[in-house]
């Protein structure tokens, strides 16, 4: 019986071994007797287990070695798979990959994998390389749910789904005929999950034979799945992070990061533009070198950085100088970045450029307070800092003058020229009375030939700040009697030029911020204006009268 069950090698040696025996033991019976046979016999059954024993030995050991080296060939194969997924392959052809390498070392075995849909309510073909096209147009846009086969139920559960028979288990009974169609007869079906335990796909395995996974087979197909999660999860973090640099780089907005102590870390296309420095030259240099303009002082910077070293987000507009030397405006918003352990690493910040906004609030605080002819602040403005004046004088004491101006003899030009000529005089004079006034006073264009000074922080002394405006006054009518050469803008016969004589009369009104408002004392001003200009034009008028008088009794002693 046991030569039986030895291999073919070893049969014939026994046969011969036991024959020798055989006749040993016949003549050892005869000689010895029935114990020493028994001996005999004894020795024979081990030498034949014996080599029962060897040759099963070896069997084993040559499975072990077929086992071991196809186990090294897919762990090689696996790791081709996960030098793609390391090297950004596309997806489709990681999971194509993944399933020939199931495929190929276990040839029993068919491989699908299908990835979740962006509606998360059905399942879209990944790669089933070797099941039939019509099976797999069938099965792309699978349902998920109960019930809904084995993938369809395994996502829905999360659990892994065995249908050892699909010819008679109830999840298949929309999808049987396909099925049976497709020569597929058992689905082993597990979800692919991602680092955060959502469902990203499900990875199945059927077979064309009713079966069950034993415990290699279940753990075959965990770690497949595994991998198939790495890949989608880094395929899909790898396209949020070109989506996100994309919205950043191509962002209407500059945008840079730096680091904690203001050098450059990243800068978008946008803040290239911007500034007009390349990519290269932004990385790691210092912001404040690059762009400081010098109009913000140390103050502002302190203040700001107090703000976003506080973990604050800090909001507000800097003029910056670009690479050309040229200044532009820009609204900025600056936001602390926190790591895991809530410290600030970097910031963040977001600049617009504003430059035509603020040239457009220019042009338009320049219509609502400037004199569009001579650029001088108009009665609006002038009201407004003499207000100002006012209150500056009640607190410290000291007075303030307000001269109305009107040009003598600008009528006559105007008829005889024209309003061209008329406005290239004024101009003139609009640059004579800015000339005499301190860079603290105001020179206004009150409306045709009328102008207005506004002079401030004069003596507290009455009589003194009496004699500084009246210098100040005195100064103006003189350099306004000047003659004034006027180009005409078209010649007149062999006339290219005319000289003009033109003299201004002057009121003056001093306060202290105590005794009169606003519009009392440009009343003042304007009454003693017209009394100079009633005595004989050319001269200088003080409201009140008595302030005039008294001056003039001064000069006179």
């Amino acid at each position: 019986m046991l030569l039986h069950h030895l291999p073919p090698k070893f049969a014939a040696p026994a046969a011969a071994s036991l024959a020798f025996i055989a006749m040993l033991a016949l003549g050892t019976v005869q000689a010895l007797g029935i114990v020493q046979g028994l001996l005999t016999g004894a020795l024979a059954y081990m030498l034949v287990r014996h080599l029962q024993h060897k040759a099963d030995a070896e069997q084993r050991l040559s499975a072990s070695q077929a086992q071991l080296k196809q186990r090294t060939a897919e762990l090689t194969h696996q790791n081709a798979v996960l030098e793609m997924i390391t090297h950004n392959a596309e997806l489709p052809d990681i999971l194509e990959m993944l399933a020939l390498l199931v495929e190929v070392h276990h040839p029993d075995l068919l491989c699908s994998i299908l990835l979740l849909d962006q509606d998360g309510q059905h399942l879209r073909l990944g790669a089933a390389p070797n099941l039939p096209e019509f099976y797999n147009k069938a099965v792309d846009g699978l349902s998920i749910g109960q019930g809904v086969c084995c993938c369809g139920t395994a996502a829905f559960t999360g659990e892994l789904v065995v249908v050892e028979n699909i010819l008679i288990h109830p999840h298949w009974k929309n999808y049987r005929a396909l099925a049976q169609q497709a020569n597929l007869r058992s689905c082993w079906s597990q979800p692919i999950k991602d680092s955060s335990e959502r469902i990203v796909g499900t990875f199945a395995i059927y077979q064309r034979h009713p079966a069950a996974p034993q415990a290699a087979e279940v753990l075959l197909i965990e770690h497949y799945a595994a991998l198939a999660a790495l890949a989608i999860e880094r395929t899909h973090s790898a396209e949020a992070l070109r989506l996100h640099d994309a919205a950043l780089n191509f962002a209407a907005n500059a945008i840079l990061i730096t680091d904690l102590q203001a050098h450059i870390v990243w800068a978008n296309h946008a803040f290239s533009e911007l500034t007009g420095y390349e990519f290269e030259e932004l990385i790691g240099k210092q912001l404040s070198k690059l762009l400081n303009s010098g109009h913000q002082d140390s103050a502002f910077y302190t203040e700001l950085w107090s703000t976003i070293l506080s973990g604050k987000s800090w909001h507000g507009e800097l003029i910056n100088r670009r690479k050309d030397g040229s200044l532009y405006h820009d609204e900025t918003s600056i936001t602390p970045v926190r790591n895991r352990h809530q410290q600030i690493t970097h910031f963040v910040a977001v600049k617009q450029d504003i430059s035509a906004r603020k040239e457009q609030e220019e042009h338009l605080k320049n219509l609502a307070f400037y004199d569009a002819l001579t650029q001088l602040p108009n009665r609006r403005l002038l009201l407004d800092r003499l207000v100002q004046t006012l209150a500056s004088c009640t607190r410290s004491g000291r007075h303030g003058a307000l001269m109305f101006l009107d040009l003598d003899n600008f009528k006559p030009l105007n008829d005889k020229y024209g309003h061209d000529i008329g406005d290239l005089l004024l101009t003139e004079a609009a640059q004579r009375l800015t000339a005499c006034i301190r860079k603290e006073d105001t020179v206004s264009r009150f409306g045709g030939d009328e102008f207005v000074v506004l002079l401030k922080d004069m003596d507290c002394d009455h009589v003194s700040a009496i004699a500084q405006a009246t210098g100040v006054a005195e100064k103006i009518r003189t350099i306004l009697a000047e003659p004034y050469r006027l180009h005409l803008l078209q010649s007149r016969g062999d006339i290219d030029e005319i000289e003009h004589h033109c003299t201004s009369s002057i009121g003056i009104a001093l306060f202290n911020g105590l005794d009169a408002s606003a519009d009392d004392i440009l009343k003042q001003a304007d009454v003693a204006m017209y009394r100079a200009k009633t005595a004989g034009r050319n001269r200088i008028g003080f409201h009140p009268q008595e302030q005039e008088e008294a001056l003039n009794g001064c000069e006179a002693g």
